[in-house]
C-alpha cells in the first residue's frame, strides 16, 4: 500500500492535535464563538483552519527546536 501526501498531512495534523489537546480545544471553542456571533458566514471555518495550522506550526517548531538541541554539542567552558 502506497502512502499518499494527503494521508501524511492528515497524520501530521492528528499528531499535532494530540501534542496540544488544550490548545486544540481552545481553537475549537473560538470557532464556535465566532459562529454564534456571525451565523451563516464561513468565518468560523477560517478560524478553525487557522487553529489547525497554528497547532501544526507549533509542533513543527518544537520538533525543530528539539532536533537542534540534540544535534548541537554542549560547549563546556574549559578552566
Amino acid at each position: 500500500m502506497q502512502v499518499t501526501v494527503s494521508q501524511l498531512i492528515q497524520t501530521a495534523f492528528a499528531m499535532a492535535d494530540a501534542n496540544y489537546p488544550s490548545l486544540a480545544i481552545q481553537w475549537t471553542a473560538a470557532s464556535y464563538r465566532v459562529e454564534s456571533a456571525m451565523i451563516g458566514t464561513m468565518v468560523s471555518k477560517k478560524v478553525h483552519d487557522m487553529g489547525r495550522i497554528d497547532i501544526l506550526s507549533r509542533a513543527l517548531e518544537d520538533e525543530e527546536r528539539e532536533r537542534l538541541r540534540v544535534a548541537s554539542p554542549i560547549c563546556m567552558p574549559t578552566i
